[in-house]
Order: structure tokens, then sequence, then C-alpha cells
């Protein structure tokens, strides 16, 4: 009788893709996208957003078909093989680990913006802590603090972009793309990092109440919300303050804000700055940990080590987590290098699914045809190249100032693979063993 209570919600769920993907780029990253764009801020949020679109069909159709804990490898292995199901759930682990890295130091820049005596490294050690802490009191808590900590994001770009409105000066619109159609299309392949990490709910759909109809529906509201509030805040931002200007900043929103509101707001929005990364970390904390869990089961980690929870959190995962993020911090390694990581790492489980999805109609049609959300193949078709195409593309783009991290992900896949190697044909046998005896 308990167990409905330990279930995520609709509102947890939101709450979750929300609190992810509204990360620390929209207050951080506003500066940079805009030195490429220049007054087209907005617009290259609104084309940055494309690639999320297709994608998220992606994972609504799966998760409403077949929801699972460990979506990746349970969606992998089912439509493609098991092979393919464990290279692209490790992809998305090293993604989450590069995840937590880059948004803890992120939450420790900023925080060392304001309080400049504070050493950066140690902050983030203890911000990945702190939510270490609250995932092992339990889902609901983590659960909780997520939905606080989101409504106060959503509180502190609503804040600064409704007032917003009223001190835009016409004359900061002015030229459109004054760098060009290719500084353009720069910034917004930039702009893409600020929505990675939409399809995260799926790696908990066996943890959600109803799945089936609730991971479509949060899917979608969350990114409609998200897409709002991108392009209204870089459409406010870009106004305020001169693209020339806000290019050079390093807290844009918090900046901006300055010119039109009273210091007790501005503290509230940079709080809301903080909040953005750790967000995403506790939403990497609640969902990544369903991934070793579903490579255990079937044989690929230790079935009993990664079963040990605490307060219903996986104990053996979130901590292997911190370990690996907390040994990231102290590696010397630039913020844009883990952040190259994590796109590789959830893009490429992207297109991954994205090629699982064109067999889900033949492979698994009774689960397709009694979907509560099902799109009807020949969009699906579409949908699924247009997305595959889109985010390869934003992968090859990620990785132009960073192609060792190609070689890490070959590497980490390959040399994994060679570790479980016995696991993998005894999957296909057992796999085959199954469907024979059926």
């Amino acid at each position: 009788m308990e167990q409905p209570s330990k279930k995520i919600s609709l509102i947890g769920a939101i709450a979750i893709i929300v609190g992810t993907v509204v990360g620390a780029s929209i207050f951080i990253l506003l500066g940079p996208i805009a030195g490429q764009t220049g007054p087209s801020l907005f617009l290259a949020y609104l084309v940055a957003f494309l690639p999320a679109l297709f994608g998220s069909i992606f994972y609504a159709q799966l998760g409403s078909a077949m929801p699972a804990t460990g979506g990746t490898y349970h969606y992998s292995k089912r439509l493609l093989n098991p092979t393919i199901g464990y290279i692209a759930t490790i992809s998305l682990i090293l993604g989450g680990i590069g995840a937590t890295v880059m948004l803890a130091i992120g939450f420790a820049e900023y925080l060392h913006f304001f309080i400049p005596t504070l050493p950066v490294k140690f902050a983030a050690l203890i911000i990945i802590l702190i939510l270490y802490g609250i995932n092992l009191l339990g889902l609901k808590s983590a659960e909780m603090a997520q939905i606080l900590m989101t409504i106060w994001i959503l509180l502190a770009l609503f804040i600064f972009a409704i007032p917003g409105l009223f001190h835009i000066e016409p004359q900061n619109l002015t030229p459109l793309i004054p760098n060009g159609l290719g500084s353009f299309l720069m910034g917004s392949a930039l702009a893409v990092y600020s929505y990675v990490g939409y399809g995260i709910i799926s790696e908990i759909g066996g943890n959600i109440e109803n799945p089936k109809r609730n991971i479509p529906k949060a899917t979608f509201i969350s990114l409609g919300i998200i897409v709002c509030i991108y392009a209204l805040v870089a459409f406010v931002a870009i106004g305020v303050v001169p693209w020339e200007q806000l290019s050079t900043s390093g807290a844009s929103v918090a900046e901006a804000a300055r010119i039109f509101l009273p210091p007790q707001l501005v503290f509230f929005i940079s709080i809301g700055a903080l909040f953005a990364t750790v967000t995403t970390i506790n939403a990497v904390f609640m969902t990544i940990p369903g991934d070793f869990k579903a490579l255990a089961k079937e044989g690929i980690f230790n079935k009993k080590v990664m079963r040990k929870e605490m307060n219903n959190t996986p104990f053996f995962p979130i901590t292997i987590l911190v370990i690996t993020s907390c040994i990231g911090i102290y590696t010397g390694f630039s913020v844009d290098f883990f952040a190259t990581i994590t796109i590789v790492g959830l893009l490429l489980n992207t297109v991954i699914l994205g090629i699982a999805l064109w067999k889900l109609p033949q492979k698994e049609k009774e689960a397709y045809e009694n979907a509560p959300y099902r799109i009807k193949k020949g969009i699906l078709r579409f949908a699924i190249v247009l997305g595959v195409l889109l985010n390869t593309i934003f992968i090859l783009l990620a990785v132009l100032d960073y192609p060792i991290v190609i070689l890490l992900y070959i590497v980490w896949i390959v040399v994994g693979y060679l570790m479980h190697r016995r696991k993998i044909p005894k999957l296909v046998k057992n796999r085959l063993n199954t469907a024979i005896n059926d």
C-alpha cells in the first residue's frame, strides 16, 4: 500500500525535466551566445529548440509504449540488441558524470562571482555532497527539493522577464543579425546546450505514476514551458542591455536585472541561478542510478551491490556518481571540456533511441498500438530521420573544440565492453532461449 506514495507525480516529473534543462546556461551562457547572434539572441533559442522538439518525440513515444527504469538500456536492448543498449547506457552514464562536474564547477564559479574569497573546487565538492545527502534521504525528499528549487527558478526568471518587457530599448534590437548568418548558426549551436537533458525522465519511467500517460505529458509540457521562458528571457536581456555589453558578462541575467530591479529582487534572481545548477545535478542523481540498476539486472554489473538501497535510493550507483564527479572536479580540466562530454553523451543517447524507435511499430507492435500516446508511422519516421540528423550535426559541432572527447568515448565504450564481453553473449543466449520458450 505504500508503493504509490513513493512514485513521482506528474508535477514532480515536470520539475525534474524543467529543473534539469533550465540549468546555469540561461543565466551564464546568454552573454557568449549574444556575442555570436547580436539582437537575434531570442531567435537563436528558438532555432536551438528544434533538435529538442524532435528528440522529445522519441522519449515520449517510447515512454508511452514501454516505460521502464533505466529506459535507455531497456529500449535499446528490446528494439535493437543488448550490445547497442550497453553502448547507449554507458554513454549516458558518462554524460551524467560530465554534467555533474560541469554544473558543480559552474555553481561554485557563479557563487565565487558574489563571494570572491570562496575556493571554487571546495564549493563544487560541497554542493555535490549536500545533494548526495538529500538523495540518500529518499526519492520523495529529492523530488520535493527539486520541485521547490524549480519553482524558485521559474519565479526568478519571470520576475526578470515580465517587468523587463517595459524597459526594452528599441535601438538595442537592431540590426537583427549583425555578425552574419554563420555566426548566428554558431550561436544557435551553443544555445543547444540550454536544452540538453529533456529526455532524462525516461530513465526513471518505472518510478513515475501512470508513466504511459505522464511521461509524454511531462515531456511536452516541460519543453513548452522551457522554450517560452528562454525566448522571453533572451528577448528582454538583449533589449535591456546592448548585445556588445551583454556578451562580456559572466552573470548576464543578474547584470541586466540590476538596470530595472531593486537589489533584493536581483539577489532573488541570483539565488535562482545557483538553484538552476543544483536542480540539474539533483536530477542526475535521481535518474542515472536507474541505468546502473538496469545493467545490473542483465548481469553486466553486480546485482547484489547495485540493488542495495537507502530510503529507496540506490546506494552504490549514486555513490559511484559522487566519487567519480569529485575526482573530475580536481582533474583540472575546463568546464567546457566536461560540457562537451555531457553534450556528446546525451545527444548520442538520443540518436540511438531514435534508431530504436524506428523499429518500435514492428518489433513491439502491441505496445505501440496500445500506447495512450501514439504517433502515426509516417509522421513518426519523418520525426526520427530529422531528429537523428539534427542531433548528429550538433554532436559534430560540439566536438569541434574538443575532438579528444570522441576518443574518450571510444575508449570508455570499448574498455567497458571488453570487461563484460562474456556477459553480452550470455544476454543474447538468454534472449534467444526466452524467445524459444515463449
